[in-house]
């Protein structure tokens, strides 16, 4: 146990110094393996990112670039598709009750448990929830081992940023994120391409199908509803293990 932890510290002053490109992903890589080898629990000690007042965009918090006790890593993003169909549960509903059923099912299923097994990419394949995926044509494929969407705490100092998720009827086949100033740094780009969770394909959400990974229900007709959480990815340094707060919920939208 104690040469494993010595490896992690050589590996943290290591992604810490250069954290950039096949270093950072190597290195982290790496710690993922060896934490999860010592079988340390997840505690939960990083501050959540902050939902914003528009739809489907997020804040990260400058609070857990102040505390010396843990890295921030970034974000992973997942979403659920729901059947959004006239005979749906969410028929004749208002927004602010489409939203208590979408927080309610995500307070249900981000149990301790199943955030720890997400933290070290332990996807459950019947899980109804999946995490959004690098488009594999992308430059941003770079980072597309943990976390989804990586922060460098030595560039963003004390700085917040906003996260905007592009996700619409306009543009559903090229979902992007995109940063808000005043962050910047090579790290994150400034837009991310991503696609749905199906194993051997990269699929965006244009075309749904009864067969699809990420669809648990009989398609009636093309209308979808799909909810997004935020899950903030850090490490801490007093118990060697990676660490999140409660993912948090910030929005939906409807494909119809």
């Amino acid at each position: 146990m104690m040469e494993n932890q010595l490896k992690l510290f050589k590996i943290i002053k290591y992604f810490v110094k250069f954290k950039t490109g096949v270093v950072y992903t190597f290195s982290l890589v790496l710690l993922v393996f060896l934490v999860s080898s010592c079988g340390i629990s997840t505690y939960i000690y990083i501050y959540p990112p902050i939902k914003n007042g528009i739809n489907l965009s997020f804040s990260h918090d400058s609070r857990n670039n102040k505390d010396p006790n843990f890295f921030n890593l970034g974000y992973d993003i997942y979403y659920r598709i729901y059947d959004n169909s006239a005979g749906s549960q969410f028929n004749g509903k208002s927004a602010s009750e489409i939203d208590n059923i979408l927080m309610a099912d995500g307070n249900t299923f981000f149990t301790s448990d199943n955030i720890n097994k997400l933290l070290f990419r332990a996807f459950d394949t019947d899980s109804l929830y999946k995490p959004l995926k690098h488009f594999s044509n992308d430059k941003s494929l770079d980072y597309s081992v943990p976390p989804f969407l990586p922060v460098d705490n030595s560039v963003i100092a004390d700085k917040s940023f906003y996260i905007n998720i592009i996700l619409n009827s306009t543009n559903r086949n090229d979902p992007y994120l995109e940063t808000v100033a005043p962050y910047s740094s090579i790290t994150l780009p400034e837009t991310i391409k991503f696609r749905r969770y199906i194993s051997n394909d990269f699929k965006d959400f244009t075309t749904f199908n009864n067969s699809d990974e990420d669809i648990n229900f009989t398609i009636i007709d093309d209308n979808f509803l799909v909810t997004f959480f935020v899950l903030s990815y850090g490490f801490t340094v007093n118990y060697y293990t990676l660490t999140s707060d409660k993912p948090i919920y910030i929005g939906y939208t409807i494909f119809s």
